[in-house]
This record gives structure tokens, C-alpha cells and sequence, in this order.
């Protein structure tokens, strides 16, 4: 753990003397922030800048890994480096960083985090109110998951996940250079190339089958996103149908020869496949696609929706807001 308070006067960064114990409080800290920082939307897939003069985290991280320094070292290393790039990008932050190593059975990662405190009050035992300091875990200014089990694999796929802090865009810029993230991978297009080939794939079920074919697909992806995993063509495929687990996987094979084995969903788009949905500052809507030219019908030509067979809960309403305005 790190100190920073950088403005526009100052840039100060207060080393830790040493890395945390590992302990109750500090695994429970490391779970919060790695399900707060995977079920994020929206996060960027990459790999190192092969420069290695304008991104020496892999080599630290080598030298880490092969006992040639420490994981307090190569984070003091880090931040001394996060430190010169938030200067140049002209960042303020007044925060922490966090660095994690862990190793599971099947993966080993490091986690980068920048978190910040957020005030609060409580009553404390002499009945009298109190303020207090926790770490927003929901509020992760950055984030970046280092896959060293995919890093160091013969052929590597996408080995990282970048969080960019929304909103901020100097501090975006100086976490994302000083990790030397770099050939994102483009998920929007990736899902929406997938999704026709799902919709090309459904047109030849029966309407049933189609239906419950895509909705399938979106809450698998939509899961596997939330897990910050990779969608594999023929995970998916034993997902779609038990009887024949193979048959989706073959048509893609057959239909587009040159897609990947395997994706990182846009998570939007996943939601929109099987979700119709819009608003203005006087109306929102949200049905499933399975509704439209059923029970939802959209007339082009007066650009009008008929809606059939009302939610009961919103039948009851409208009914008690018509007799009202008619005693009115």
C-alpha cells in the first residue's frame, strides 16, 4: 500500500516501510476489490507495450517472479513510476494504491488498484455521533488485473484487464501509461460480429427454440463477463443445447472460419440482444425482444407501440388513475 496526494502545488507520495501481513482484514479487503473490480462493465483487454524503455513493468515483474527483488520493491518501483506519470499528465489524486499478488490453483495474478477513502458517521458506544473513514471499494479510480498465468504462456491471449476511472481523464491516462497498457482489444466488435452469427444460427430453429437459444447466450456472457473470464466458442456451444453440444460450434466454424475461439463480451450489447429498452425524461420502457409482434407491436408507418396483455401491477394503477381523473 501506497500514499498519494498530488495537486496542483504538490506531488506526494508516502511509501509503505513494508508489505501488509497477510491477515484477516487484508484478504477480505483483496476479495472486495477483486469482485467489485470484475463485475464492472466496460473494462479494456490488452497486453504490455513491447517497448521496453517506455514500459518496464514486465521486466520488473520478472525480476519479482525470479527472486531478484521483492513484491515491496517492484510496488515502491511502481509507484515512484505512477508518481512521474501523474505529473506529466497533470493528474490530482489523493488516494492509495494497492498492489495483490494471488495465486490460485488455476491462475496467478497481481491486481493494481486505486482506491480512496469515503467519510461517513457512526454512533459510537457512549451514544454519541462519530465520524469515520472506509475505503470505497465500489469506487475503484483504476484498476488493472495482470493474468501471469496467461503472460507467461507460450502463446498468451489478452493477458490483461484495464479499469479506467470515468470521469477522469488525467488520471486515467497516467495509470493506463504507467502500466504500459497497450493493443486494447476492440470487445464492441467482437460481440456484435458473434451476435450475428448467433442470430444467423437461431434463424433456422423453430420460434421457441430461437428464443431460448439467445437468451441463453446473453446469460452466459453477461456471467462470464461479471467473472472477468473469456467467452469460448465451444463453452457456449454445450451451453446452447445439451443434445447437440457441439452443433453450435460447428457452424461457426463452418459460417465464419476466421472468428476466434474465443471473445470478451461487450456486456451492453449482450443485454440488448434479448432486452428492447429506451427513455425519455417522460417515459422509459424495457421489454423483452420475445414480446415484439407479440404482446408489444410496433406500427412503422404512425411510429406507435400497441402493448398487450399489461403487467397486472400496472393495469391496476392505470385503472385507479382513470377513475380518479374521471371524479376529477
Amino acid at each position: 500500500m501506497h500514499r498519494f496526494y498530488v495537486n496542483d502545488d504538490n506531488s506526494q507520495l508516502t511509501k509503505s516501510p513494508a508489505a501488509h501481513s497477510i491477515n484477516s482484514l487484508a484478504q477480505d479487503l483483496s476479495q472486495e476489490l477483486k469482485l467489485a473490480f470484475i463485475g464492472k462493465a466496460g473494462k479494456q483487454f490488452g497486453q504490455f507495450d513491447r517497448d521496453a524503455g517506455a514500459c518496464p513493468v514486465p521486466a520488473w515483474i520478472a525480476d519479482y517472479l525470479e527472486s531478484k527483488q521483492s513484491f515491496h520493491a517492484f510496488s515502491e518501483r511502481f509507484a515512484e513510476h505512477l508518481q512521474i506519470h501523474m505529473a506529466q499528465a497533470d493528474a490530482l489524486y489523493d488516494g492509495f494504491l494497492l498492489l495483490v499478488h494471488e495465486t490460485l490453483a488455476d491462475e496467478d495474478c497481481i491486481y493494481i488498484y486505486l482506491v480512496q477513502h469515503e467519510g461517513g458517521i457512526f454512533i459510537d458506544p457512549a451514544m454519541q455521533l462519530a465520524e469515520a473513514k472506509n475505503i470505497d471499494v465500489r469506487g475503484l479510480r483504476g484498476g488493472l488485473k495482470i493474468s501471469l498465468t496467461q503472460w507467461q504462456a507460450s502463446e498468451p491471449e489478452p493477458y490483461l484487464a484495464m479499469l479506467r476511472a470515468r470521469g477522469e481523464k488525467p488520471l486515467a491516462e497516467a495509470f493506463e501509461a504507467a502500466t504500459g497498457f497497450t493493443d486494447p482489444v476492440d470487445t464492441a466488435a467482437q460481440t456484435s460480429a458473434f451476435l450475428q452469427l448467433v442470430e444467423r444460427y437461431s434463424a433456422n430453429l423453430q420460434e421457441e427454440q430461437a428464443a431460448a437459444c439467445k437468451k441463453k447466450v446473453a446469460d452466459f456472457c453477461i456471467e462470464q463477463d461479471k467473472s472477468g473470464k473469456a467467452i469460448e466458442i465451444a463453452e457456449i456451444s454445450q451451453q446452447i443445447s445439451d443434445e447437440e453440444p457441439a452443433a453450435f460450434e460447428r457452424f461457426v466454424i463452418e459460417a465464419a472460419p476466421e472468428a476466434p475461439a474465443q471473445f470478451y463480451a461487450d456486456r451492453k450489447q449482450m443485454r440488448q440482444f434479448v432486452r428492447i429498452s429506451g427513455r425519455t425524461d417522460q417515459l422509459s420502457l424495457s421489454f423483452s425482444s420475445e414480446c415484439l409482434g407479440q404482446t408489444v407491436v410496433y406500427d412503422p408507418g404512425s411510429d406507435t407501440l400497441v402493448l398487450k396483455e399489461i403487467p397486472p401491477a400496472l393495469k391496476a394503477r392505470l385503472i385507479k388513475y382513470v377513475h380518479q381523473a374521471g371524479e376529477e
